[in-house]
């Protein structure tokens, strides 16, 4: 196979060959023949301009990895043994082997030293394939900005002996790789031909209305291509903006929002994001639908990321499953007469049809209303409602109705609380110390990898265990300026195992009684 007038015969080339079928060979050897006729080299072998232009490299990047694949000889001259090799290598190889090949891809100057410009160029090359620009193009100057995002994520701890900067060392590589898993596919698959889907290109479509402004949007391309190197193909295809606090506002309460882009998504996963007032822009992906639950839920397909100033993906490490969180249980009111005290629960859920514009959430409202006296009686009446003060001027009526002895003017506010609980994303609750409101990712209560305030006007970001995160901004507590939400539009067979996914009524129930455990009052005798 290959042709008669190949080079000896190397024992690398008779190891390659075991890793491959015969249908395999004989599809590489079909290819190189057709190849090398481009080149018109008698079938001999391929030449570096038809190499680029058939893999789309048409760069320093593609330059050097047909350096790498003819073994460095500099002859211009890739034969059928050198294609062979490199791809059992690079493609059939070990973890190590094929990194190790990567590695040595990005020294562009191939003077055995990775350093800062080399990783630029690389990245200039890759984004140049991706968004098809030329380099005399001056869109190319707009990813500019891109490329020191992604290189800010990236270490240099290498001395190098007369060198005035650090380079990257194999294992500073691999952790940029970790961070940075679409420029890690995108490398890893250089030797498949674009048009045969090259993992790491797919850049998902980006649709949102015409009522926005563009210039206002957080997520770039370049962004949605970084998040999507975290991501499986079929969720790479659209993505649509549901919530946008430009358009939608800061001020509508959290629990709507929530309800809002389930309704406009289809339960399927969104990506948070967040710009805060200190410029930094980061947020996380949830592979589950926002649903009501007590506890933390969710599975490990969820990540926390970020964008500004630099680019970094956190994924779940397995120390714990504290990935999402979410709860409806918003207002908690007590009220004591004589011995007595009234509580009063407020659950906003969605109802059957919620609206889809803005300032018409389209909620049903619930009410438990609950009288506890000192010989440990406790009565649960739940009215469905609308509207806070009739529920309140309710629930007196009804206090009323079931003490009928106690006068009006004996009652006496002997403590008023309201507390909210939501949860978006992964973790929600109430105002207090040991249950906090708003919304969150990871981590645990009051110290959460990513959290927002059920007013989205400030939050918290810690070093995360559950993700591997360090604190995403420039401090501890965060102050939004910019919240935009992305659903990622699911096909049908997505949707169905979405639907199988979904739990009964009577598990829904569940976890109202487990949120009211948590606050102490399922079983209440106080």
């Amino acid at each position: 196979m290959g042709n008669s007038q190949s080079p000896p015969a190397d024992p690398r080339f008779s190891s390659a060959t075991r890793a491959f079928t015969q249908k395999d060979l004989e599809d590489l050897n079909s290819l190189f023949v057709s190849l090398a006729a481009q080149s018109k080299s008698n079938n001999e072998y391929i030449s570096l301009s038809v190499f680029q232009a058939y893999f789309g490299l048409k760069s320093y990047l593609g330059e050097r990895l047909f350096d790498l694949v003819t073994q460095q000889r500099k002859d211009n001259k890739l034969t059928f043994h050198d294609l062979v090799i490199a791809k059992s290598v690079y493609e059939k190889g070990t973890r190590d082997d094929i990194e190790e090949f990567i590695y040595q891809l990005l020294n562009v100057k191939g003077d055995g030293v990775v350093g800062r410009c080399d990783i630029e160029s690389v990245l200039a090359a890759i984004l140049r394939s991706i968004f098809s620009l030329e380099a005399s193009n001056p869109g190319l100057n707009s990813h500019r900005e891109i490329i020191n995002v992604f290189l800010n994520a990236a270490k240099f701890s290498k001395v190098v002996e007369g060198a005035a900067e650090k380079s990257m060392s194999f294992e500073d590589f691999r952790s940029w790789c970790a961070l940075l898993p679409s420029v890690r596919k995108f490398l890893g698959s250089l030797l498949i031909p674009p048009d045969a889907g090259r993992l790491g290109s797919q850049v998902p479509h980006l649709v949102h209305g015409d009522n926005i402004n563009p210039d206002l949007i957080l997520l770039r391309e370049e962004y949605a291509w970084h998040i999507g190197g975290a991501l499986p193909h079929h969720e790479l295809v659209e993505w649509k903006l549901l919530y946008h606090s430009a358009i939608n506002g800061m001020s509508f309460r959290v629990e709507w929002v929530i309800v809002h882009l389930n309704c406009r998504n289809g339960e399927g996963p969104t990506i948070l994001i967040i710009k805060d007032k200190d410029g930094y822009i980061y947020g996380g992906y949830a592979s589950q639908p926002w649903e009501r639950h007590g506890d933390f839920y969710g599975d490990l397909k969820s990540f926390l990321f970020q964008l500004y100033p630099k680019a970094s993906i956190f994924k779940p490490t397995g120390a714990n499953n504290n990935v999402q969180w979410f709860s409806l249980l918003l207002w908690h009111k007590a009220v004591g007469c004589k011995g007595l005290r009234v509580s009063i629960f407020f659950s906003e859920m969605s109802a059957s049809s919620i609206g889809t514009d803005i300032g018409d959430p389209g909620f049903s409202s619930s009410l438990a209303f609950g009288v506890l006296s000192r010989r440990k009686r406790f009565v649960l009446i739940w009215v469905l409602l609308s509207g806070g003060f009739l529920i309140l001027l309710f629930g007196f009526v009804i206090c009323l109705y079931l003490l009928p002895t106690v006068r009006l003017f004996h009652l006496k506010v002997i403590q008023v609380k309201l507390k909210r609980i939501t949860t978006f994303g992964c973790a929600a609750n109430f105002s207090s110390e040991s249950i906090p409101n708003g919304i969150g990712f990871g981590g645990r209560v009051n110290h959460f990898g990513l959290f927002l305030s059920a007013s989205f006007d400030v939050g918290q970001t810690f070093t995360c265990t559950t993700f591997g995160s360090p604190c995403l901004s420039k401090t501890n507590r965060i102050f939004p300026e910019v919240i935009e939400c992305w659903g990622i539009v699911q096909n049908e067979a997505q949707q169905e195992k979405l639907d199988a996914a979904k739990g009964t009524v009577l598990e829904r129930f569940k976890e109202d009684r487990h949120m009211l455990n948590m606050v102490g009052l399922a079983n209440s005798s106080e």
